[in-house]
């Protein structure tokens, strides 16, 4: 998972329930929010849209979320977006 310190510093981020769970994290150090919001399971479905994996981004707000499934190459290309962002970034609060 990829943050900004923006998110971090404020009250909707958990480190440590990341770091319990054993799912990596790090904090990107560049101008600017982290908005993308997108998830790859098994490297089969991925989900995408504007929500944030919050209870009030599922219930109370006006959001759109799409879940593609079994299409390779738009998962593949989503999975080598997210690494090579997560290469260019070096700080990791769980070091």
């Amino acid at each position: 998972m990829i943050v900004d310190q923006t998110s971090v510093e404020g009250k909707y981020v958990n480190l440590s329930a990341f770091k319990k769970a054993s799912i990596p994290v790090k904090v990107e150090d560049w101008p600017g929010k982290m908005h993308m919001k997108s998830m790859i399971i098994d490297d089969n479905i991925l989900i995408i849209g504007s929500m944030n994996f919050t209870k009030q981004g599922e219930i109370k707000n006006d959001e759109n979320t799409i879940i593609i499934e079994n299409v390779p190459i738009l998962t593949k290309s989503y999975k080598e977006h997210f690494l090579k962002l997560w290469d260019s970034i070096k700080y990791n609060p769980q070091n």
